[in-house]
């Protein structure tokens, strides 16, 4: 089975969590693991070695989690990391394989230029979906889901 790792901050979780329940529903044929830290935390796995394992990672992107990863600050629920600036700008400025092969980015909320992007990440490899509605039929969305299949190895385009 695919893996997917969805890396999204407290403020932006309720749209994260209906992407990734959108993606998982249209990806359901592949099969593809849809999982965020948070997922992985409540499945008492290391959330580390699950992202080295996985095959493509979504970072959705907010001005919350630009600043974060900037400042290499974590975001925590209790004792829980549920997101880590520092883990996530350390692998996307050192792995530039990871970055090339492995990378998706969204926003769900406006983009800016300040926003955080690393550096190689191909401009088609990152979604505006700030205006979209996430509905079945959505071009930007079937855009994304391409890309997605792509990443994780699907190349026919019947599906």
């Amino acid at each position: 089975m695919k893996s997917v790792v969805v890396l999204n901050t407290e403020s932006d979780s309720s749209k994260a969590h209906t992407l990734k329940n959108f993606l998982r529903g249209k990806m359901q044929d592949m099969p593809a693991n849809l999982r965020s830290i948070i997922d992985i935390l409540a499945e008492d796995l290391d959330f580390k070695k699950q992202f080295h394992r996985s095959d493509c990672v979504l970072l959705i992107g907010s001005h919350r989690a630009s600043s974060l990863i900037q400042s290499k600050q974590q975001e925590t629920e209790d004792e829980f990391i549920t997101f880590d600036g520092k883990f996530i700008h350390d692998e996307l400025t050192e792995n530039k394989e990871l970055v090339r092969n492995k990378l998706v980015m969204v926003f769900l909320t406006e983009r800016k230029a300040s926003d955080w992007i690393p550096n190689g990440l191909d401009e088609k490899r990152i979604f505006d979906l700030h205006n979209e509605k996430i509905y079945r039929g959505n071009p930007a969305l079937t855009h994304l889901e391409y890309t997605m299949r792509r990443v994780l190895g699907e190349t026919k385009l019947d599906w």
